[in-house]
C-alpha cells in the first residue's frame, strides 16, 4: 500500500508540474512547435538520470524514493502519448518534416539528457 501511495503522490506532482510547463511554454514559443511536451520530456529524462545515479547502490530503503520520483514523478511529468498526438497533428497540418524533426529531436535529446543526468 505504501508503494501505491508513493507512486500516486509522485505521479500527481509530476502531472501538475507538467501542466505548469504547458502554460509557461506556450506563451514564449507559440504553437508552431510542441515545446511544452518537448521540455517536459527532456527535463524528466535529466531528473530520471540524476535520481537513478543517486539511488544506485543504495539499500532497499531507497526503493521508496524510486517509486516516488522515478515511477511516480517522472512517469507523471513526461508523456509519450502527448508527443505522439502532437506528431500526428503536425502531419495533419501537412508538416511532415517538422513531425520527423520533432521525433528525432525529442528522442535524441531525451537520451542525451538522461546520459547527462546519470553523469551529474
Amino acid at each position: 500500500m505504501k508503494t501505491l501511495a508513493l507512486v500516486f503522490l509522485g505521479g500527481g506532482l509530476g502531472s501538475v508540474v507538467r501542466y505548469v510547463f504547458s502554460l509557461w511554454c506556450v506563451l514564449p514559443f507559440g504553437k508552431w512547435f510542441p515545446m511544452a511536451t518537448f521540455m517536459a520530456n527532456i527535463v524528466s529524462c535529466f531528473i530520471l538520470g540524476m535520481v537513478l545515479k543517486k539511488l544506485a547502490g543504495q539499500s532497499i530503503d531507497a526503493m521508496s524514493w524510486h517509486f516516488l520520483l522515478v515511477t511516480g514523478f517522472c512517469g507523471g511529468f513526461s508523456t509519450f502519448s502527448t508527443l505522439s498526438l502532437e506528431v500526428l497533428n503536425l502531419i495533419k497540418m501537412n508538416l511532415p518534416g517538422q513531425a520527423m524533426a520533432y521525433i528525432l529531436i525529442s528522442v535524441l535529446s531525451g537520451l542525451g539528457f538522461l546520459w547527462i543526468g546519470l553523469r551529474v
